[in-house]
C-alpha cells in the first residue's frame, strides 16, 4: 500500500484538471473520499494504513485472534494456599503478633508439650455435642491451633481466636520474653486442672530445673541454702562475647562486704560472705533467655543491646553441675531472632530444628523455609536488617569475629533452646520411644473441627476453580463474538453496501468491548450534515451488515451510509481552494519581488501593514465568503505534520499559506482565525473612516504592487500618497505629542531635583534628625514614581496626579504602620522621605494626607518616635492578626524540608546559610585562598534603582521541596515526608523556626507553616555504638505490658 502522503496527493490531483469546480463528478467525489482504494485483506498489513479507509488491520484485532491467555482469567492460584506435602504450617501475622508466632512454633515442635496439649480435656466439649464446637479457654484454643498446625491442608493458619482469647493487642508489639514466662505459667495452670491420669505437669517436666542460692560465711564457713525452681535461665550478654562466658558470669560468686555484710546465724553477727547460684538438676529442654533488652535508668525506657554473642551447637553443662565432662550434654534445637535496632519495633523470626529429621527451618510468620543441609545458618539471617541499622552500625558489623565449626555468632538472637542429648548417646539406658501421632489422637471435637476446616478449604479451592473456569468460558465466548463481529466488518466485494465508522471507536471496541461508549460521528460531520472530507483518514469503511451488528449492540448517533454520506459541496469548495492556492502562489511570487522594491515616484499608494501580512488570508476568505462557506477550512494537523517535510499539502499543491519570505506578507506568523475586516481597512481611523495620520500602521507600495493587490481586492479602500489624512485625528495626534513632550520635560526635572530619592541613597535615619520632621509615603506611589522617572519617554506610562496616603491610615484616621528609631518600618507598605523631598513632590502632585514623623528627647535622654496623625495601636494589632491569618492560609504552596544529622548543634541546624561544599552552590570565581584582594561582585539593581535582593531559595544538602496546603494535617504531612526521606512517621522530629511541632491532628496552618518556610527534620535513629542501639520515640508511651490480658490475673 502506498504511503499516506502519496495517497493524500492522489486523492486531489484531479482538481488541477477541472476548469470549474461545479464540474466535479461522482467519480471525482469517490476519489476524494478514497472509496476507489482497494480494501486490505485481514492480516495483510502489520500496521494500519491510515491513508486507506478500507484497511481494518492493526486496530487491535490481533489480541482476539491469538490463543486466549488463561493467566488473565486465573490471576490467583488457589493451590498456592495449599500446604505442600511434608511441609510445616505457618501462622498469619495479625499486625504485630510475630513474637507470639515464634513461641507457638517453638512449643508446637516440642513433641511432649504438643502431646500433652492434645491429651488435655475440655469439660465443655462434652456439653456441646450436636452443636458446632468452639473452644472457650486458652488451652482449648491452643489445642485446636496445634491440631490445625499438624493436620491442616492450609499453608498457614490464622491464630486470631487464640490472640483474642488472650486479649492481646494485635497492633502493639510486646516483650517476647515476658510473654513466654506468662504463657507457660498459664499453660501449666490449665494443664494441672485436667482430668486425672493426664500429664498435667508437662511444663515442669520439660522445662523445670532446680538451683540453690548458696551463701557461705567467710568467718565460720557455714552455708545457707535456699532451693528454687527455674523454667529458664536469664543470662546477661553485656560485656560478654560467648555464651559460656555469660553462664560463668551467671554462676560466679558475689561478695557481701561492708554495708552489704551477711547476718550469719552461726556467728550471730554480720560477717563477710560470698553468695552464688549452684545448679542442682537440669531440665530436658533448657531455655536460655539472653538479656538483650535492658532498661536504661537514665532515659527511663528499654533499649536493645546489639553486641555479638557466640554460642555452639553443643552445650556441655557438666562443668556447672560438678560432674564429669560430657555427662550432661545439650544440643541446640532453636534460636529466636529479633531483627531491628529498637526494643519497641522490629520483627521476630524463629529458627527451629525438626527433631525427627534433624533439619533446620526458618519460621517467618506465613513463610517457612528449609535451610540447606542439616546445619543452622545464621549468616544470611544477620544480613537481613533495616537499612538505617546497617549504615549506622557498620563498625559493629566489622567486629563480628570468625567462628569455628559448630559455633554461631549473632547480634539479634534473644533466646536459645537446647535439648538434652538422648541417654543412649551418653552411654546410659535409653528412654522409651514416644508413639507416633495421627489424627485419631486428637480429641473428638478437635478432630471434627480439623476435618471440617479441611473440607471447607477443599470447597473453597473448588469454588475458585469453578469461578475461574466460568471466567475462562466467558472470555472464550466473548472472543468468538468479537471475532465474528470483526470479520463481518470487511466488504467482500466492490458492490457491498458500506458505512463509515470512526477508526478510534473501532480501536476502543477491540481494546475493551465491555466499556466502549456508543458510536458517535457528530465530530466528523461537515456543515451540510455529511462526512467532512478532511476526516476521511479518521474513518473506516465497514460493511452495512457489520455496522448493523455494531449499532445493534452498542448504539450510536448519526449513521453515515455509503455514498449518501459524501458531501459534494465540501469537495467543490476544496477544489476551488486548491485552484485558488495555485493562483495565489503566482501572485505571491510577484508581490514578493514588488514589495521589496522601494516605492518612488508620484504613483505610489498607501497599504495597511496588517493587510499586507495577511493578504492571502483575505483573498481566501473573500472567495469562501462569496461561496457561502462558514470560514477557513484548514487541513488537519495530522496531514500537515506528515507533509511538512515534503513541502506539500494534503491536496498535492505547494503550500503558500503562512510562509515567510513574502516581504511584508511574512512579518508576523499567520493564525487560522477568521478576519473581521476587509483588506486595507487597517489604515482607516476608527472614528471618521479617513486616512489614519499615524504612519506606523501603513506603508507606501509601488504602483505595480498596488495594481496586483487591487486586482485581488477591487472593493478595498484606495489612498494615493498625496491624499490628505483625517484632520480631526491629525489635531488629536499633535496634542498628544505636545503632552508627551511636556511630560518628558517634567519627568527630567523631577529626576534631577530628587536624585537621592530616585537612586535610594541617603535615606532618613530618625536618630540623626535635628528638629525637622520627615514624611511618609506609600511604597506603591514611590515605585510608580521611580518607574515613571526611569521611562524617559514619560508619556508612555499613566501619569501620576496625586500622592495617596489614605491606605496608610485606619478607619479612625490614625496611622496603621509604626516606625522605629532606625527609620525602618514594620511593613513594606510605607517609606520615609526628607522634608525637602516632600516639598518637591507636592509641587508636582497633590496629596490627600500628610504624615509627619519626628523624634523627641524625653527625660532620661532616650529618643521617642512620634507621628502625626498618631499611631492606632488597636488597628495595628488587628492588621497584624489579619496578615498572620493570610500568611498561614495557602493552597499548594512550596515549602522546604531539610534533613539534618542529630549530632549538629541547634544553632547550626536552624541556620539557613549554605553549608560548606554545598553541591547546589558552587563558587565559579577564584577561591579566597588564591586571591590577594577581595573582589566585590556587582549587585543587581531593580528598575527603580534600589539594590535587588534575591528571592530565590538556595537549596541545601539534604533538602527537598514539597507542595502542601494549610489544611493538611501534620499526620498526613509526615506521611509525605516518609515517602520522600524513607523515615517512619514515629521517628520524625519536625520543627519550624526553632519550634517543635508534635500535634498530629493539627493542620499546617494552625502550626504556623507558611509558604517558603524551612522545616527541619531530625530522625530518631540507633546510636552508633557497638553495643547499644536505642529508640526514643516509642518509649514516650507509658508501658503497661500485658495488663488487662488473660496472661495476668486480675
Amino acid at each position: 500500500m502506498p504511503a499516506k502522503v502519496q495517497q493524500d496527493k492522489a486523492a486531489w490531483q484531479w482538481a488541477d484538471n477541472i476548469a470549474d469546480p461545479n464540474d466535479v463528478s461522482l467519480q471525482h467525489l469517490e476519489i476524494a473520499y478514497r472509496c476507489n482504494l482497494k480494501p486490505c485483506a485481514r492480516g495483510e498489513c502489520r500496521r494500519n494504513c491510515r491513508g486507506n479507509p478500507s484497511c481494518l488491520n492493526g486496530l487491535g484485532e490481533r489480541a482476539w485472534f491469538k490463543e486466549l491467555d488463561e493467566s488473565r482469567c486465573q490471576d490467583f492460584d488457589p493451590e498456592s494456599e495449599r500446604r505442600d506435602e511434608g511441609k510445616f504450617v505457618g501462622l498469619k501475622n495479625l499486625g504485630a503478633t510475630c513474637y507470639v508466632n515464634t513461641f507457638l512454633q517453638l512449643w508446637f515442635h516440642n513433641a511432649a508439650v504438643r502431646r500433652a496439649v492434645y491429651q488435655w480435656q475440655d469439660i465443655e466439649q462434652n456439653n456441646q455435642e450436636g452443636r458446632e464446637w468452639k473452644p472457650s479457654s486458652v488451652c482449648g484454643h491452643l489445642q485446636l491451633l496445634f491440631g490445625l498446625m499438624q493436620y491442616s491442608k492450609r499453608a498457614y493458619i490464622d491464630p486470631s481466636p487464640l490472640i483474642e482469647c488472650l486479649g492481646l493487642d494485635t497492633g502493639e508489639q510486646q516483650d517476647a520474653q515476658e510473654f513466654s514466662k506468662l504463657f507457660l505459667s498459664l499453660l501449666e495452670g490449665s494443664l494441672m486442672q485436667s482430668s486425672p491420669g493426664q500429664p498435667s505437669n508437662i511444663v515442669q517436666q520439660q522445662f523445670a530445673g532446680t538451683y540453690c542460692y548458696v551463701t557461705r560465711c567467710q568467718a565460720c564457713g557455714s552455708k545457707s541454702r535456699r532451693e528454687a525452681t527455674f523454667y529458664e535461665l536469664d543470662v546477661s550478654i553485656h560485656g560478654h562475647s560467648s555464651l559460656m562466658s555469660s553462664l560463668r558470669d551467671f554462676l560466679q560468686e558475689e561478695k557481701l562486704e561492708g554495708e552489704n555484710q551477711y547476718m550469719c546465724g552461726v556467728c550471730d553477727s554480720k560477717q563477710n560472705a560470698v553468695r552464688f547460684i549452684q545448679l542442682q538438676t537440669m531440665p530436658p529442654v533448657l531455655n536460655l533467655q539472653l538479656l538483650r533488652f535492658v532498661f536504661d535508668v537514665k532515659r527511663g525506657h528499654k533499649k536493645k543491646l546489639n553486641s555479638y554473642l557466640q554460642f555452639g551447637d553443643v552445650l556441655d553443662m557438666s562443668e556447672f553441675l560438678q560432674q564429669p565432662a560430657m555427662t550432661t550434654v545439650y544440643d541446640l534445637t532453636a534460636v529466636l531472632i529479633h531483627r531491628g535496632p529498637s526494643a519497641y519495633s522490629g520483627h521476630y523470626v524463629a529458627h527451629i530444628q525438626d527433631t525427627p529429621s534433624k533439619l533446620w527451618y526458618r519460621f517467618n510468620d506465613e513463610e517457612i523455609a528449609a535451610m540447606k543441609g542439616s546445619k543452622l545458618h545464621l549468616g544470611k539471617e544477620e544480613d537481613i536488617m533495616p537499612a538505617d541499622l546497617s549504615e549506622l552500625d557498620e563498625a559493629s558489623r566489622l567486629k563480628a569475629q570468625r567462628c569455628p565449626k559448630g559455633v554461631h555468632s549473632s547480634r539479634d538472637a534473644y533466646m536459645l533452646v537446647y535439648s538434652r542429648r538422648k541417654q543412649a548417646e551418653t552411654g546410659q539406658a535409653s528412654e522409651p520411644q514416644a508413639p507416633a501421632e495421627n489424627l485419631e489422637d486428637l480429641p473428638a471435637a478437635v478432630k471434627a473441627y480439623v476435618e471440617k476446616d479441611n473440607a471447607k478449604f477443599e470447597d473453597w479451592i473448588q469454588d475458585i476453580a469453578l469461578t475461574q473456569d466460568a471466567n475462562m468460558f466467558s472470555q472464550k465466548e466473548k472472543q468468538m463474538v468479537v471475532q465474528s463481529m470483526y470479520s463481518d466488518l470487511f466488504c467482500t466485494s466492490s458492490d457491498t453496501e458500506f458505512e463509515w465508522v470512526p477508526a478510534d471507536w473501532i480501536s476502543s471496541w477491540l481494546a475493551d468491548p465491555d466499556s466502549v461508549k456508543p458510536i458517535s460521528t457528530a465530530g466528523y460531520l461537515c456543515p451540510h450534515g455529511r462526512l467532512r472530507p478532511d476526516d476521511v483518514c479518521k474513518m473506516k469503511i465497514v460493511s452495512s451488515c457489520g455496522a448493523d451488528r455494531l449499532y445493534s449492540e452498542y448504539g450510536g448517533d448519526t449513521r453515515l451510509k455509503g455514498q449518501t454520506a459524501l458531501c459534494m459541496e465540501c469537495v467543490q469548495q476544496r477544489c476551488q481552494e486548491i485552484q485558488l492556492k495555485e493562483k495565489l502562489a503566482e501572485h505571491s511570487r510577484f508581490l514578493n519581488t514588488a514589495l521589496k522594491q522601494p516605492a518612488h515616484g508620484e504613483q505610489c499608494y498607501w497599504a495597511g501593514k496588517g493587510s499586507l501580512r495577511n493578504w492571502k488570508r483575505y483573498a481566501l476568505q473573500q472567495t469562501w465568503t462569496g461561496n457561502g462557506a462558514d470560514g477557513v477550512t484548514d487541513n488537519s494537523a495530522e496531514e500537515e505534520e506528515e507533509t511538512q517535510s515534503n513541502g506539500t499539502g494534503g491536496d498535492g499543491v505547494v503550500k503558500v499559506m503562512g510562509q515567510n519570505g513574502d516581504g511584508d506578507c511574512g512579518e508576523d506568523a499567520e493564525d487560522s482565525s477568521v478576519l473581521d475586516d476587509t483588506f486595507n481597512s487597517d489604515l482607516l481611523c476608527q472614528q471618521h473612516g479617513a486616512l489614519n495620520p499615524d504612519e506606523g500602521c501603513r506603508r507606501l507600495v509601488s504602483e505595480a504592487a498596488w495594481k496586483r493587490l487591487r486586482l485581488l481586492f477591487p472593493q478595498c479602500p484606495q489612498f494615493h500618497k498625496d491624499n490628505p489624512v483625517c484632520p480631526e485625528c491629525q489635531s488629536s495626534l499633535l496634542k498628544e505629542q505636545e503632552v508627551k513632550a511636556e511630560c518628558r520635560q517634567r519627568v527630567a526635572f523631577q529626576r534631577e531635583q530628587l536624585q537621592d530619592l530616585y537612586m535610594g541613597r541617603n535615606r532618613p535615619v530618625l536618630t540623626q534628625l535635628a528638629s525637622s520632621p520627615v514624611f511618609a509615603l506609600t511604597a506603591t506611589f514611590l515605585h510608580a514614581w521611580r518607574k515613571l522617572v526611569k521611562n524617559r519617554e514619560g508619556g508612555q506610562l499613566e501619569p501620576l496626579s496625586e500622592i495617596v496616603n489614605r491606605p496608610l491610615l485606619c478607619e479612625h484616621d490614625m496611622l496603621l504602620y509604626p516606625v522605629d528609631l532606625a527609620g525602618d518600618c514594620t511593613s513594606d507598605q510605607i517609606v520615609l522621605v526628607w522634608a525637602t523631598e516632600w516639598e518637591s513632590l507636592t509641587q508636582h502632585y497633590s496629596f490627600d494626607v500628610a504624615i509627619e514623623v519626628f523624634t523627641m528627647q524625653e527625660d532620661g535622654g532616650h529618643l521617642s518616635v512620634f507621628t502625626v496623625p498618631e499611631l492606632c495601636n488597636g488597628c495595628v494589632a488587628q492588621r497584624l492578626q489579619e496578615e498572620e491569618e493570610n500568611l498561614f492560609s495557602f493552597e499548594q504552596a512550596t515549602i522546604f524540608v531539610r534533613k539534618v544529622l542529630p549530632a549538629l548543634p541547634a544553632s547550626v541546624l536552624d541556620s539557613q546559610s549554605p553549608p560548606e561544599e554545598d553541591p547546589d552552590f558552587v563558587q565559579t570565581g577564584p577561591k579566597a585562598a588564591d586571591c590577594d584582594h577581595t573582589v566585590m561582585a556587582k549587585k543587581p539593581r531593580l528598575d527603580d534603582g534600589a539594590v535587588r535582593k534575591s528571592q530565590r531559595h538556595r537549596k541545601q544538602r539534604g533538602e527537598k521541596e514539597m507542595k502542601v496546603s494549610s489544611g493538611l494535617t501534620l499526620r498526613d504531612f509526615k506521611i509525605k515526608v516518609m515517602n520522600q526521606f524513607s523515615i517512619p512517621t514515629f521517628d520524625q522530629n519536625l520543627s519550624v523556626d526553632g519550634r517543635c511541632v508534635t500535634d498530629n491532628s493539627a493542620t499546617l496552618g494552625q502550626l504556623h507553616f507558611y509558604p517558603g518556610c524551612v522545616v527541619t527534620l531530625r530522625a530518631d535513629e540507633p546510636i552508633q555504638d557497638t553495643v547499644v542501639g536505642m529508640d526514643n520515640s516509642a518509649a514516650r508511651k507509658r508501658e503497661e505490658g500485658f495488663k488487662g490480658t488473660s496472661l495476668v490475673s486480675s
